[in-house]
């Protein structure tokens, strides 16, 4: 070749014929070590009567880009058209012909050694058109062998049947597992159940460097009794062996009402022997929001069962009522809230008081009455005077007066009558 510089070399050649060739350039640096290019591929055609100009089209199968554990490595391309021959080469040596399975398909098993590798495919259609593929990388370990994962149950339970007793839990269980394998992540999977029914309960990737992984929150119901784990690589699967253990249930229902409970001896007695079903207790969880701003001088929020039990026996309260006092100092308002019906056990009014007192603190009630009797003396004043005067005899009606809004009215008796009933003289 010519040397235009120092980095730059030409050639010219007019006597290459029709067909298809291939060209790789060697050469020597000052040091006179030899290096080579990969090959160059290309197509002469001078015939003037070719009506087909269009170059296959070609689709790499095989080898994909990976790592195989094998050394018999399988050359396989398709075709868009019908085609003659294809030829392969590896890493750049001689070009191999491929065997010709069909028309459009071309194939060859070869042995490949150890490490990393490149294969480029041209092929030359009837027409005498050669297309070229792009380059496909792959590497070859035929020394790995791949074993499947392995997954070992931790917790709860023991190796042999019966196991350890658990309580019935609607939270559920963590159960705890380890998982070991040549693949950094894997896909495992939890079941629970018994002998006769088994179900998938949980599934997740994680990494196998054997340290604890943990299935949240699984639930065990009394008729399961035993749990493992199972765990892909993606190729091989590996399963733990089971965890046995025994469920508790959770104690009956007490608190139910006693005509259901009779009823429902009556209808088991009238059934002939059937059986009988029973009600577990579930725990309420109840979970709270905040208060409401006080209007109308009440306040609410909302409550909820997270465990839906269905039942409100433990049930916090959902209204209260709430109150404005005024500051001395900044005639600033200031809210105070007391649950509705529990006041009067705070104030321990007696019993001959009717309706529920709201809002009320014990010095505010004794200063209503002392007003109440007040109000009550200056009426019957007012009324003894006019009817002396005797000026008019039409009886004066007053105004009723109402009790405030949302206090029911009270029976107003003395402060003797009260202290008289208090002391349960």
């Amino acid at each position: 070749m010519t040397k235009v510089n120092s980095t730059y070399f030409t050639a010219y050649d007019s006597n290459v014929t029709e067909g298809f060739r291939n060209v790789t350039y060697w050469c020597n640096n000052t040091d006179n070590v030899l290096n080579s290019t990969d090959y160059r591929y290309f197509t002469i055609n001078t015939s003037s009567n070719i009506s087909d100009t269009t170059a296959p089209v070609i689709t790499i199968l095989n080898p994909l880009n990976q790592t195989y554990n094998t050394s018999s490595i399988n050359f396989n391309v398709s075709l868009n058209e019908n085609s003659s021959i294809c030829l392969y080469s590896l890493d750049a040596t001689s070009n191999i012909t491929m065997e010709k399975l069909n028309s459009t398909y071309f194939g060859y098993l070869a042995s490949v050694a150890n490490g990393f590798h490149k294969v480029i495919y041209w092929c030359k259609d009837t027409s005498n058109n050669f297309g070229v593929s792009s380059y496909r990388y792959f590497t070859v370990n035929s020394n790995y062998t791949n074993t499947a994962p392995s997954p070992t149950a931790t917790y709860p339970g023991s190796s042999s049947a019966p196991g350890p007793t658990l309580t019935e839990d609607y939270d559920g269980y963590d159960l705890e597992f380890k998982v070991t394998d040549e693949n950094t992540n894997v896909s495992c999977e939890v079941y629970v159940g018994n002998a006769t029914v088994i179900s998938l309960e949980w599934n997740e990737n994680v990494t196998a460097d054997g340290s604890t992984k943990k299935a949240e929150e699984i639930y065990l119901a009394p008729e399961d009794d035993r749990w493992y784990v199972k765990c892909s690589d993606g190729l091989l699967t590996g399963q733990s062996s089971y965890l046995y253990f025994l469920i508790n249930p959770l104690e009956e229902d007490e608190d139910e009402d006693s005509s259901s409970s009779s009823s429902s001896s009556s209808s088991s007695s009238s059934g002939g022997g059937g059986g009988s079903s029973t009600k577990k207790t579930c725990v309420e969880k109840w979970e709270c929001a905040p208060w409401t701003e006080c209007f109308n001088k009440l306040q609410g929020r909302e409550c909820v069962d997270k465990n839906n039990c269905g039942t409100t026996k433990n049930k916090p309260e959902t209204e209260q009522t709430c109150e404005v006092k005024k500051s001395n100092a900044t005639n600033e308002t200031i809210l105070t809230g007391a649950v509705i019906g529990e006041q009067n056990k705070k104030l321990k009014l007696p019993s001959f008081i009717t309706g529920n007192v709201v809002g009320l603190s014990p010095k505010a009630y004794w200063l209503g009455i002392s007003l109440g009797l007040f109000v009550l003396l200056g009426l019957s004043l007012l009324t003894s005077l006019l009817l002396k005067k005797g000026k008019n005899k039409r009886t004066k009606e007053f105004p009723k007066i109402s009790s405030p809004k949302g206090i029911k009215p009270v029976n107003i008796i003395s402060e003797h009558e009260w202290k008289k009933r208090l002391h349960g003289k």
